[in-house]
């Protein structure tokens, strides 16, 4: 897996798939013969990994499917065994679907994904305060902001904007870097964008 992430970071996805499917194919005969909640929790996040890859290789469609298959994983671990990373796990794989299906024009089903994403987060940044998971907070009101801007709702998308703005300036007051710094620039933007119209 960590192969393929580092091919992914670097931007390289048609290697990034190989190495990741090959921890699949592993995962999966694993699963098939010891079954543990880790070995299930591998093979989702290689499902999402696979599913990372083929969005940045436009092929949201083939994405999707992968991002279901992690989605049926995950939400079976994290009501057998809650831990926050299944929890996170699971609402990273909540924004992946919600952010295909805006791609794809079904902004109203991304909507109810985005929202699903946010529960988890906010309940996760109450129990286990960290910067991973509020800035997870933080771009889901920005995904929410921008699916309420596409039904034309700029009142309430600029509230979800203000909130992701917040938790973005509070992170970047703990530790900056150009990541960081990148989506505090889009959180200002969505919300410049949401008073030119």
């Amino acid at each position: 897996i960590y192969i393929g992430n580092t091919l992914q970071y670097l931007g390289n996805p048609n290697e990034a798939i190989k190495f990741h499917n090959k921890a699949r194919i592993t995962f999966e005969e694993l699963v098939t013969n010891l079954s543990t909640i880790e070995y299930q929790n591998s093979l989702a996040v290689c499902y999402l990994k696979i599913g990372d890859d083929l969005q940045n290789l436009c092929r949201p469609n083939q994405s999707l499917k992968f991002y279901k298959k992690a989605l049926a994983i995950l939400e079976k671990l994290v009501v057998g065994a809650p831990t926050s990373k299944y929890q996170h796990n699971l609402a990273a794989c909540y924004i992946n679907i919600g952010i295909i299906l805006q791609d794809i024009g079904k902004t109203n089903a991304a909507l109810k994904f985005y929202k699903k994403a946010s529960d988890v987060f906010e309940k996760l940044v109450v129990s286990i305060p960290s910067i991973e998971h509020q800035n997870s907070l933080a771009a889901c009101y920005d995904n929410i902001g921008n699916a309420l801007c596409a039904f034309g709702k700029l009142d309430h998308a600029l509230d979800f904007y203000k909130k992701a703005l917040s938790i973005y300036k509070s992170s970047v007051c703990h530790i900056s870097t150009p990541i960081q710094q990148d989506n505090l620039a889009t959180s200002y933007n969505h919300i410049a964008n949401v008073f030119r119209v």
